[in-house]
């Protein structure tokens, strides 16, 4: 029943004795049930563009140049939405093992191990790496670039050696030393 209707059904009997088609209130109710429909329809879908788990994947491309975050070549529209909905969590904790770890997540490494050196003399080395899973975007430029925007402010990193992995393999180590961070493959 739509809301035309639902009006006209609220009316008392003495309104309703003559037929619809020559009713006013049901010609009135008809109209304006119509536009309230439509107007409703177009907030319920409005509200469903503006959440990134619901969005259609043109106004997912909006909401990813809101956040500087375009869709990355080769990215599924879910790996897109994925990423986009942890920016937030991700910018949030930049700078911490946390963040790593989200970047790669988004990325689809299911398991980061980061592991500090025990050598007292090397406080500020770790090794990090990242051991495989569902990868969805095997791109070792663009893991670069994201893990860029979260390392620890002082931090360089940079790709020392590229090797090809299957996703069940050990699929890279980063190495912490000081002020710069270094992906080593291998």
């Amino acid at each position: 029943m739509d809301f035309g209707d639902y009006m006209y059904s609220m009316l008392s009997a003495p309104f309703k004795k003559t037929a619809k088609a020559t009713n006013q209130f049901y010609i009135f109710f008809k109209v304006i049930g119509t536009l309230f429909d439509d107007t409703k329809a177009a907030l319920f879908r409005l509200r469903a563009e503006s959440m990134i788990a619901t969005a259609s994947e043109k106004i997912l491309e909006e909401h990813g140049r809101d956040r500087g975050m375009p869709r990355l070549k080769g990215e599924s529209i879910e790996n897109y939405r994925t990423r986009l909905s942890m920016k937030f969590i991700i910018a949030e904790k930049a700078g911490t093992n946390e963040a790593i770890r989200y970047v790669a997540k988004a990325f689809g490494y299911d398991n980061v191990q980061i592991d500090r050196s025990s050598d007292s003399s090397k406080w500020s080395e770790a090794t990090v790496q990242f051991i495989g899973g569902k990868i969805v975007l095997d791109d070792r430029t663009l893991l670069l670039q994201e893990l860029n925007k979260v390392k620890p402010a002082s931090a360089l990193l940079s790709l020392v050696k590229e090797q090809q992995f299957t996703a069940e393999q050990h699929l890279g180590t980063a190495m912490i030393i000081g002020k710069s961070i270094t992906i080593r493959q291998g």
